[in-house]
């Protein structure tokens, strides 16, 4: 009886979070937005598009397509790429992003990598093992392994188990945490993967306290190698997408945008198994490309939201990127200069109608956003921060 009183309310709970959710982005309806809040908006990205390009010219900067030498990591390192097997990451939009980045990445910068997911089977329990199969991976040459901890892993302990045999043969670990949430206890599993990890990468400032910044590194998103992505924008065909699975209430604006004819169909994936089957990062990346405006959101719950990879995808696919507000995006770039920040569907309508009928200055901040990220946060700049554990 207790037992379903609890799921009641937790029912209760979560249809409540919905409600307050929907409610705030649709508040305070689309005719009153227009009349009191768009022209400040308006304003604002105007301001923005004076300060940066007075000219309103996009020819008066040049974008590095490619990661140039001078960036790339002056030694070859072999790393191990600890993430789930091929037939888990090749149908997941986390793992596939992590493997394609990671691997991909490190090739560019000069240095290799090894598959090291036999490392994960379960049946690898005991420790001569274990052993076993690693010193394998050490006779291969690999030196640093990089662990994907967001992976559904069934036993943990088992997991650091292994890495602690790991960095008893004198391997680096590197752990990269992806979806790390200060509202879901977060610092205490941080603090938890820094006693195992040499060194621990995650995307979420709000996960800092003051003067933890050892063994710890910050960045927007994956190593996503620059040269795969980056496509002319006289090249794209399509206005508007919004990709990715209908959860974080995604399926609102594309509903919004099919209404106000602003996309005529769907582009969101289904939850189900075997819609999860037919997803193929590389078909995504394609579609990204031939994107000119690109919306995406990171939204958890009421009190968190944080930067999805398919944010800094956009920026680096030459796209203007529409992005909810209410992460920590703005720790690394700036809105309405770099990106542009949408508050509810009304502003999401409007400023979707404002760039499509003024597809310069969506250029303007696409470029923007690709110079600045390519500047401060590229692949070679990634690998440069790793090397200093060493």
């Amino acid at each position: 009886m207790l037992g379903k009183l609890k799921g009641w309310l937790k029912l209760l709970i979560h249809k409540k979070s919905i409600f307050y959710r929907k409610l705030i982005l649709f508040f305070p309806g689309r005719p009153i937005y227009k009349m009191f809040s768009w022209k400040i908006e308006s304003n604002r990205i105007s301001q923005f598009l004076n300060l940066s390009f007075a000219s309103s010219s996009t020819d008066t900067f040049e974008i590095p397509f490619t990661t140039k030498k001078s960036e790339m990591t002056k030694s070859n390192r072999n790393f191990g790429l600890l993430f789930p097997p091929l037939v888990e990451r090749s149908h997941q939009k986390v793992q596939g992003d992590m493997w394609f980045a990671y691997s991909e990445s490190l090739t560019e910068s000069g240095n290799s990598f090894t598959d090291m997911s036999s490392i994960l089977d379960p049946a690898l329990f005991d420790e001569p093992s274990i052993s076993k199969v690693i010193s394998s991976f050490v006779e291969l040459g690999v030196q640093s392994v990089i662990v994907d901890a967001n992976s559904a892993i069934t036993k943990p302990s088992l997991l650091e188990k292994k890495l602690e045999i790991m960095r008893h043969m004198d391997l680096a670990i590197i752990v990269d945490i992806p979806d790390l949430y200060k509202c879901r206890g977060g610092v205490d599993k941080l603090t938890a993967w820094m006693r195992i990890a040499n060194l621990v990468i995650i995307h979420n400032s709000r996960l800092l306290v003051s003067g933890q910044k050892k063994n710890i590194l910050l960045w927007p998103g994956f190593p996503f190698p620059e040269s795969k992505y980056s496509i002319e924008w006289s090249a794209k065909g399509r206005d508007l997408s919004i990709m990715g699975y209908g959860h974080r209430q995604r399926d609102l604006f594309v509903k919004q945008a099919i209404r106000h004819k602003l996309m005529t169909s769907n582009s969101l994936h289904s939850n189900t198994a075997q819609e999860n089957l037919e997803y193929f990062y590389m078909d995504y990346i394609s579609r990204l490309r031939d994107t000119r405006i690109s919306f995406a959101n990171g939204f958890i719950n009421l009190k968190e939201s944080i930067v999805v990879g398919r944010a800094i995808e956009s920026i680096l696919s030459n796209s203007l990127l529409l992005y909810e507000d209410g992460s920590d995006l703005d720790y690394f770039l700036t809105p309405y200069s770099d990106y542009i920040p949408v508050y509810n569907l009304p502003d999401f309508i409007e400023k979707v109608l404002y760039f499509q009928n003024n597809p310069h200055h969506a250029e303007i901040i696409a470029k923007r956003g690709l110079l600045n990220l390519k500047t401060q946060y590229s692949s070679g700049s990634f690998w440069r921060e790793v090397q200093k554990i060493f």
